[in-house]
Parts: C-alpha cells; structure tokens; sequence
C-alpha cells in the first residue's frame, strides 16, 4: 500500500475496537472510499471475526490481496469460503495474464477484477453444493446436467437445492484500473446474491452489520470521489462511528507519507473526543 506523488495509492486503517449498538450486540463494518479524484482509496477494516456463539477480535487483517493494487474486504457470519474465493480469483487473474502473454505483475482492469471475483464465487458456490447434494449419491455437477433429468426422480428438488446454496459472505473490492480508483461488492447470499455491483457513484461503500449506519453517514457528509484524502479519512472513521456505536474506539492506521496529509508522524491512534 502507498502514496506517492503521480501514482495511485492505498491508505489501510485497521481498527482495534468493540463498537456496541444500544443492545450490546457488537457489529463489523469495512469501507471503501475513492477520493481525489480517482487518485487514491481508503480502506477502513474493523478486525472482528465470529462463528455464531463466539465473537471476537483477534489481530488479524479482514483485507486480502487480490493482485497488484487490487484489494478484497470481507464480513460475513462464516468466512470461510472467502479465501477459497480469493484464492480461485488470483489464479483466474494469472492465468488470463498467462493467456494474453502479459507480464504477471502486470496491473489489471476493472472488467478482469470483477469476471474473477464472480467466476470463483460461483465456482466456490458449485463446489460446495456439489459435495452436500450430489457425491452423496454417486454424481457430480457435469453428470448431474447431462443426465440427472432423465435418471434422478428428485431432480427438480436437487437442482432447486444447488441453486439456493448460498454464502452469507459480503465482499468490498477496490483497486485502480487505468489509473483511477474502483470500488465494487459481491454479496454471498439474498435476492442478488452473486451479482457485481460497482460503486462508482458516490464512490464508496460499506459492508457488514453496521453498513447501514456507515453508508448513512457518508452519504450525510456529501462524500464523493472528488474529496480530498484527508477529508475522505475523517468521514470514513467517522462513518464506522455513527450514532449507534459508543466511542470507546481505537484506531491504529498505518500509512505513507503521514507528515504530507498533515499529520505528526507518531500520530498512532484516533481517538473519541
């Protein structure tokens, strides 16, 4: 991640903090948001992870690599399937690279980042339903489209069952293409589960269990791409704070260049006034 005069650059804030709304119950929120002008991103990412019964927030980073100046936020109740994901999409970007004879550090599209996102996301999606529902019974997903019509009574009822397998898995991507700054989701399970939504407009987006108040802040605070990243910085903080989280936060961000931006360069934390 960088900042650099002329170059299109990252600022990561990782937070160490245990937000509460008004029922104690604890919620996660990553943001993406694109500012001067395409230039640069800030990703913000709680480190809250979860399994049901059990929260907690060990030091960890809910922010993957995708390829170079590519990104990947993740939430979700099991994430599991997120680095299979990952992982498909990594070998999507190389072997489409391999493919056009291009260098494999090359930087990527829009268009590429978001067919590899999709395309491992139904791949992690078959392969999954194709373990619970079908190798029980001897097939697989190319035997089952081929024959299972004409062979399997139940054929309707397991079809319907691999259709609605779903991931409950929210991904915030962002990167640049062409020198400019994109930021797109993935949701894992509901009506639209499996679709690419691009956020070029307002240019920036939240997910997880506390989006809603995250992307009512920064839509309150007229955020937009064309905002400096100084200012995009303070109504992304400000948005993971919104009136249902205590400030009891603290925020570790790590960045270059912080004395460029204004800040003191042992500037370690933000804290609630």
């Amino acid at each position: 991640m960088y900042t650099k005069k002329g170059r299109p650059g990252f600022l990561r804030v990782f937070r160490n903090w245990k937000p509460y709304t008004y029922l104690g119950k604890f919620m996660t929120c990553c943001i993406a948001a694109i500012c001067d002008d395409g230039k640069n991103i800030v990703l913000v990412a709680d480190k809250m992870i979860g399994i049901g019964f059990i929260e907690s927030e060990p030091d960890i980073n809910k922010l993957l690599q995708l390829h170079k100046n590519w990104w990947v936020l993740f939430a979700g109740e099991d994430i599991s399937p997120v680095f299979d994901i990952v992982d498909y999409a990594k070998r999507h970007i190389r072997d489409a690279l391999t493919k056009a004879k291009a260098n494999l550090d090359e930087p990527i599209d829009l268009q590429l980042a978001m067919d590899a996102i999709r395309e491992s996301y139904d791949k992690k999606k078959i392969e999954e339903a194709e373990t619970l529902y079908l190798k029980p019974i001897g097939w697989d997903i190319a035997s089952f489209n081929a024959g299972g019509k004409t062979n399997l009574p139940d054929f309707g009822e397991i079809k319907a069952r691999i259709a609605d397998y779903a991931f409950n898995i929210e991904l915030l991507v962002a990167g640049f293409s062409g020198g400019k700054g994109y930021v797109f989701a993935l949701y894992g399970s509901g009506p639209e589960k499996g679709l690419i939504k691009r956020h070029d407009v307002p240019g920036f987006y939240a997910i997880g269990s506390g989006e809603t108040g995250a992307i009512y802040m920064m839509y309150y605070r007229d955020m937009s791409s064309k905002m400096t990243l100084r200012e995009t910085l303070y109504y992304a903080m400000e948005a993971t704070r919104e009136k249902m989280l205590q400030e009891h936060i603290r925020d570790e961000v790590t960045f270059f260049e912080r004395e460029k931006l204004g800040f003191p360069p042992n500037w370690p934390a933000w804290r609630s006034a």
